[in-house]
């Protein structure tokens, strides 16, 4: 991501906007899953604890919008 935003390489300011953003949104999941770690006291970062914890984020993530159909009552 940092790599799409280098002002080294050309391109659309839009290309760079939106990997900023997702920059942005990676950061926040991070912290979002370090954050419960610290408070109870971990001190040590297990790699794929954090992955597996980011994965669980990110499928949070895209599943929100998925709506499931009304139970038939009859």
């Amino acid at each position: 991501m940092l790599g799409r935003i280098n002002p080294a390489h050309q391109g659309d300011t839009y290309r760079g906007l939106r990997a900023a953003h997702a920059l942005v949104t990676k950061a926040i999941a991070l912290r979002d899953a370090l954050s419960p770690m610290h408070r109870r006291g971990e001190s040590e970062l297990l790699a794929p604890t954090l992955a597996r914890a980011l994965r669980v984020l990110d499928g949070e993530r895209r599943t929100a919008p998925v709506t499931l159909p009304p139970l038939d009552e009859s």
